[in-house]
């Protein structure tokens, strides 16, 4: 099994527009403010899981091998190609979001 570390499979906190601009500034900060605590604990949960799937596996007498940097720079520029496919697509607001947000 390859480490590659590139992708971050993560739930979605996903609110109603229309629901969200009903509520006054007050509840809209407050739930603003829950929901990135939310996420921050949902990043953290599912690194533990990863971490202890990982040992799992190792214990099961699987090869693990972590990419070096080096190699993660061939992953990510032999990727280039699917990221130029999504940003015609999608366009390139909608990716632009995504590598803003993974830096984060």
């Amino acid at each position: 099994m390859t480490i590659s570390e590139h992708a971050l499979l993560a739930g979605v906190l996903v609110y109603s527009t229309q629901w969200l601009e009903q509520l006054s500034p007050e509840q809209k900060s407050l739930l603003m403010d829950a929901g990135r605590k939310l996420v921050k604990r949902q990043r953290e949960l599912a690194l533990a899981i990863e971490q202890e799937n990982l040992k799992t596996i190792q214990r099961s007498g699987t090869s693990v091998i972590r990419l070096t940097p080096e190699e993660k720079n061939v992953l990510k520029e032999a990727s280039k190609t699917v990221e130029a496919q999504y940003r015609k697509a999608y366009g390139d607001d909608l990716l632009d979001q995504i590598y803003a947000k993974a830096k984060e």
